[in-house]
């Protein structure tokens, strides 16, 4: 520890202009808890970035990170553009050893090596020492993954903020969290890139960005030595916890909050070698530059293409002309303000956008964005409708598409990624809404079935569970929800196309909870399934087609799962199928069979197509997309084209087929009846010129 404190202060005397130490509280033992802020003063209130190692004594990787950390920034400063822009925006908060006293004591001999936590004394008649500073903050406190009894590793302390270590982060970051964008942790050992919370009933409101975030730092350390970090919340990729101090920062609203789990995965675990803090140290960087960076440029890119669009806006309605923007350009340089770079922000904010890749698989949250920006660009047909959260309280949107007439009009549904690990599914919603609306502007058809009919497309359903399938390999094949498992059962997830109130529970399901057909405690005991029920159900005869969209197996499937039911409809739902199976084969030569699943599948229940057969929705199929079963689930990107291009047409054939049968016959239901009437009054083809 002397040494570390014997660097901070040279570190301060190197660099004086950016470097400055601040204490900021005592530990039990009354040390004073340094840190150094680095940045370069402006005269400004700043951005920040905080990080903090050494919360558990025994892991001596993470304060050797944390000086290594400190020393490549500084480096950055004098050479990297990019680091000297940030330290222009924002100042590093970087606490070498937050748990000085714990860390003291493990230095003591090889007894005392592998403690943990602080050295405050239990309470009274506790024979032992220390409370876990990463199990003592206020949030969730006390709750999960902590213990109460004083001796033991995770005890949590008296109280919530106890200890003074605690409270000192509390409050030096408390004060100040409107000003944090990060708030970085650092731990060993696992490899994992831990985002909050650790309580699994709790979901972090960005939790689809911080993965998206915690996804490509992992990437970034991946590419220095070639070492794989874990990537997700504690309880899905370690243990639930409670009490830690990322999920306090989170809770303050500080937006990129990660624990990082350095090296290595137990070979030596906290006694990692002297020589494996080199390459821990350079791949973890990476990992916290991308975490940073990105944190950095959404507040200041946002900012500057805000403020430009608005001065856009402004000069536009004040009628600047290329001659007096010359004179605006002039009085901007006059208060220190770069006109070319304010116009090339307006032209990155309103013009220039990178065309979106409908032929690769997309994480939730540029899904989302997608579907944002689609409403943006067809405004006259295409709304965003909430109508529904997940079990982790996202909110389900679907794109409603159609031309506004003013009166009630019939419709199409689809929806896709009821099941998360079938990613091909989101990928074809997202193509098909594409195809639709290019066609609504060139082709008639589609601007009359636009007029008469309104399409209802949800790109994702089971978003909880999409969104865990990305976290790494080991969860991309997740097939359920995210809702836990009944009081007893430690497993996650119910199949959302088996709890359904459709011969629930009768066939094809299974009641174990950890079993992928496990269908729930009753039926719609999902708010998913709900949320589809009340949607659809509240106007159901508006709905000519129920389309529900899956992979794997090419396939076509109608009503109904259960052996001992069939459709109404049957023939026809049948001739309909194999109609849409020939188109898709007339575009790339691919068969799909087609028939209920009891027949061409397996017996099932408690599935949505089934639902909405019963609800009187007279074309209901599900769509089982490529292949058959030589990728499976995983199906390589360079299959999205191909399978959505053929998909597209089978679903165009039924969609067509539903509305023309519904409005030419409305038409020629119309035009006899007038006719009667005429000939009623005697017209005749003479006197009806």
């Amino acid at each position: 520890m002397a040494e570390i404190t014997d660097w901070m202060s040279q570190i301060a005397k190197d660099y004086p202009e950016i470097v400055t130490i601040m204490e900021y509280g005592k530990t039990y033992e009354k040390r004073t808890i340094s840190l150094l802020k680095i940045g370069v003063d402006t005269g400004e209130k700043k951005k920040a970035i905080w990080m903090d190692c050494g919360i558990h004594a025994r892991e001596w990787i993470a304060p050797a990170f944390c000086q290594y950390f400190v020393k490549q920034i500084l480096d950055a400063s004098k050479k990297d553009p990019k680091m000297e822009e940030m330290m222009k925006n924002m100042d590093f908060y970087v606490t070498p050893v937050l748990n000085m006293d714990g860390y003291i004591y493990s230095w003591f001999n090889e007894s005392t090596r592998l403690w943990r936590k602080n050295r405050s004394p239990g309470p009274v008649d506790c024979g032992c020492y220390g409370t876990d500073l990463n199990r003592n903050f206020d949030a969730n406190w006390g709750t999960i993954g902590v213990s109460n009894n004083c001796c033991n590793q995770t005890y949590c302390g008296s109280q919530a903020l106890s200890e003074p270590e605690a409270q000192a982060v509390t409050y030096f970051v408390g004060t100040r969290k409107e000003d944090f964008l990060c708030f970085l942790t650092i731990h060993s050992y696992g490899q994992l890139l831990l985002l909050p919370y650790g309580h699994p009933n709790f979901t972090a409101p960005n939790y689809a960005e911080l993965m998206e975030v915690g996804l490509a730092a992992a990437d970034a350390i991946r590419k220095v030595h070639g070492m794989n970090y874990t990537v997700g919340t504690s309880p899905d990729v370690l243990y639930p916890n409670s009490g830690s101090s990322r999920d306090w920062s989170r809770m303050q609203g500080i937006p990129y909050a990660f624990t990082f789990e350095l090296r290595d995965n137990g070979t030596y675990g906290f006694k990692l070698p002297e020589n494996q803090i080199k390459p821990t140290c350079e791949e973890a960087y990476e990992g916290a530059l991308h975490i940073i960076t990105y944190a950095h440029d959404k507040t200041f890119n946002s900012a500057v293409a805000t403020a430009a669009a608005t001065l856009w806006t402004l000069l536009l309605a004040a009628g600047v002309t290329s001659t007096n923007l010359i004179v605006v350009g002039t009085m901007l340089d006059s208060v220190g303000l770069s006109f070319v770079a304010l116009l090339s922000a307006v032209g990155a904010a309103t013009v220039e956008r990178v065309e979106y890749d409908y032929f690769r698989y997309h994480p939730m949250a540029e899904i989302t964005d997608w579907m944002s920006q689609i409403a943006k660009d067809y405004p006259e047909i295409v709304t965003i409708m909430e109508y529904g959260k997940t079990y982790e309280k996202r909110t389900i949107s679907l794109l409603k598409i159609g031309v506004d007439t003013g009166e009630k009009k019939k419709a199409i549904w689809m929806d896709c990624g009821i099941h998360a690990r079938e990613w091909i599914a989101p990928a074809f919603c997202q193509y098909f809404v594409k195809q639709i609306l290019d066609a609504s502007k060139k082709d008639p058809k589609m601007e009359e079935m636009m007029k008469n009919m309104d399409f209802y497309v949800t790109p994702v359903l089971n978003m909880d569970g999409y969104i865990y399938s990305w976290i790494n390999d080991t969860t991309r094949l997740w097939r359920k929800n995210r809702s836990p498992g009944p009081v007893g059962c430690g497993c996650y997830g119910t199949d959302l196309n088996r709890n359904f109130d459709a011969n629930w529970g009768t066939v094809g399901v299974s009641h174990d909870c950890c079993n992928i057909f496990y269908c729930g405690s009753q039926n719609l005991s999902e708010p998913e399934a709900q949320a589809v029920t009340y949607f659809v159900g509240t106007r159901k005869e508006d709905f000519l087609v129920f389309l529900n969209i899956h992979s794997y197996g090419q396939q076509l499937l109608l009503p109904y799962g259960h052996p001992n039911f069939t459709a109404d409809n049957y023939k026809e739902l049948m001739e309909v199928g194999v109609a849409a199976a020939d188109a898709i084969r007339k575009v790339h030569g691919m068969n799909y069979t087609v028939g209920a699943s009891a027949d061409v599948l397996y017996p099932m229940s408690g599935s949505s197509i089934d639902w909405s057969g019963m609800q009187g929705i007279p074309y209901a199929f599900i769509f089982e997309l490529r292949d058959n079963g030589t990728y499976g689930f995983k199906l390589p990107e360079d299959q999205i084209k191909p399978t959505c291009e053929e998909a597209y047409e089978g679903a165009l054939h039924i969609i067509t087929y539903a509305h023309d049968k519904t409005f030419n016959s409305a038409v020629a239901t119309a035009a006899a009846t007038l006719w009667t009437l005429l000939l009623a009054a005697a017209v005749t083809s003479t006197n009806l010129l």
